[in-house]
């Protein structure tokens, strides 16, 4: 009888368990985005240009590449987990086309750093769609 008890016990404690760990919530949510100009034409011109989400929670970023239509995935641990919900600043930098050429300046310059972009987002726990918008240069 007390093995019968044992059983049902190391049972039950499993499901438990099992269940617990199953229905955890995500640590990261998605994050598709696009960034577009002030009337809300996206900036093709970006293309290959990093974008980064810092959390002003919590140490960590998250991180994307421009693809040529101006969309952008987020990613923290992997590919395209997103990032931390919460509020985060964002920054824009261009990439080098070689070790001395950087990508022309399509947006004003101070969209390179989380302090003077003016960028922020807030992260909800679900998929985000965001619209990033810039100042193009003239």
């Amino acid at each position: 009888m007390l093995n019968r008890l044992k059983g049902f016990i190391c049972l039950n404690l499993f499901v438990v368990i099992a269940g617990a760990v199953g229905c955890q919530e995500p640590k990261y949510f998605p994050v598709d985005s696009k960034i577009v100009d002030e009337s809300g034409q996206p900036i093709m011109e970006l293309a290959g240009a990093a974008i980064s989400f810092e959390a002003t929670h919590a140490p960590v970023s998250a991180v994307g590449e421009v693809r040529g239509d101006a969309s952008f995935t987020l990613t923290t641990e992997t590919s395209g987990d997103g990032c931390l919900p919460g509020e985060h600043r964002v920054s824009i930098g261009r990439v080098f086309l070689a070790a001395d050429a950087p990508q022309p300046l399509v947006i004003d310059p101070k969209y390179e750093s989380y302090e003077t972009s003016g960028l922020t987002v807030n992260v909800e726990k679900k998929r985000n769609q965001v619209e990033l918008k810039v100042k193009r240069l003239e």
